[in-house]
C-alpha cells in the first residue's frame, strides 16, 4: 500500500454529489425519495477497472472452497 500514497488524486474527482429524486411527484417526505450519485466519469472508469481485477484475483479463491 505504500505506493497509494504517491498516487494524487484532484480533490474534483474525489466529490460527489447527491440529487434526491422523488418515487411520488409533488412529495415532500424523504421516505419517498430515492437518491442518485453523479460521479466523475473518470472516477466511475476507474472504479469499473479496479472491480473487475479485484473479481478477476477473488474468484480462483473462492472457487477452492
Amino acid at each position: 500500500m505504500a505506493y497509494m500514497s504517491l498516487v494524487y488524486c484532484p480533490i474534483d474527482l474525489l466529490k460527489s454529489i447527491f440529487i434526491a429524486l422523488p418515487n411520488i411527484p409533488g412529495t415532500i417526505k424523504c421516505e419517498n425519495h430515492r437518491t442518485i450519485s453523479l460521479m466523475s466519469y473518470i472516477i466511475k472508469i476507474l472504479l469499473r477497472i479496479a472491480l473487475s481485477r479485484i473479481k478477476n484475483k477473488s474468484r480462483p479463491e473462492t472457487s477452492k472452497l
